[in-house]
């Protein structure tokens, strides 16, 4: 009777925490390949039964660009871990001049076009993240970087990484 009573107080306190979990997004590193210092730009947080989106903003975002307009593509990588990937260990600096600050085990691309400079403003590639509503989800955690190349150019951007936490 007492580990009847042990197992049902454990699984009651069990649910409880899991539902105590706060969703939450906390940004680390820096963003890497221009000066402007690439940001994630992240609107809402990883709640269950709802969506909130990653986009990228600048700390230095760029003063003159030229009329010219141009083409980008976009990744916004999901990774299980920021310490390693691969077996490389992060953040590993590429040649192309960006820094991966997370592992890249998924990844959804988009492509967006600019003014000359990288994509900001409503150019910025924006992605809509929907967390199930599933209180199982309560707790899980990912990583996230924006990585944007320009088509035709040998060098790429990142931004910081992010990590994103599940909660109600």
């Amino acid at each position: 009777m007492r580990h009847a009573l042990l197992a049902l107080l454990s699984t009651i306190l069990l649910a409880v925490s899991a539902t105590a979990q706060t969703a939450s997004f906390t940004r680390f590193g820096s963003g890497s390949g221009t000066p402007h210092d690439p940001i994630l730009d992240v609107t809402g947080t990883p709640q269950i039964g709802s969506s909130f989106t990653i986009s990228v903003d600048y700390n230095n975002p760029p003063f003159i660009c030229t009329l010219q307009l141009t083409f980008w593509q976009a990744v916004l990588v999901y990774g299980f871990s920021n310490t390693s990937w691969a077996g490389l260990p992060l953040p590993y600096s590429f040649p192309q001049g960006f820094d991966l600050l997370v592992g890249a085990d998924l990844g959804t691309f988009v492509s967006t076009t600019s003014n000359g400079c990288p994509p900001h403003g409503g150019n910025a590639p924006v992605y809509t993240i929907t967390i199930p509503n599933d209180p199982g989800l309560i707790g899980f955690q990912w990583y996230n970087q924006i990585i944007m190349q320009q088509i035709g150019s040998s060098t790429a951007i990142a931004t910081d990484g992010g990590l994103a936490t599940v909660g109600t």
